[in-house]
């Protein structure tokens, strides 16, 4: 009779296992396409480059470059030839840029004037080379 019992309890303890991770594995399921078409709708701004002395035509290293707007930021430094590369999500809660949305970008280095600059736009992706001056 214990046998018996036992059984079946440890049959509705397996039958329960089995429903929850069947349960589970949809949820899982369900969570993986969500976050599939949610990144497959996201679009990223890129800028990447170089960073030279305007004067001796020189890589500048060690400069912090950045690249921003109102919802999304990302510095780099540049390596020892001058290259950067920044990157920011172009999907805003709100939807959609507008056409006439700003992306900021600028370049700073002790004893070199600050660099700025604008892209208009919701996506971007420009490789560009920046020449900064000396204060």
């Amino acid at each position: 009779m214990y046998d018996k019992k036992a059984r079946k309890s440890q049959f509705i303890v397996t039958r329960i296992l089995l429903l929850t991770q069947k349960g589970m594995k949809k949820v899982l399921m369900l969570l993986f396409a969500v976050s599939f078409f949610a990144c497959e709708n996201m679009k990223f701004s890129k800028v990447s480059g170089y960073v030279f002395d305007d004067e001796t035509g020189e890589p500048v290293s060690g400069a912090l470059v950045k690249l921003y707007d109102r919802y999304d930021s990302d510095s780099d430094e540049t390596d020892e030839n001058g290259y950067f590369s920044v990157s920011i999500s172009s999907n805003s809660e709100a939807g959609e840029y507008e056409d006439s949305a700003n992306i900021d970008f600028s370049v700073s280095k002790n004893g070199y004037k600050k660099y700025t600059d604008k892209f208009k736009g919701s996506y971007i992706d420009k490789k560009i080379d920046v020449f900064i001056e000396k204060e």
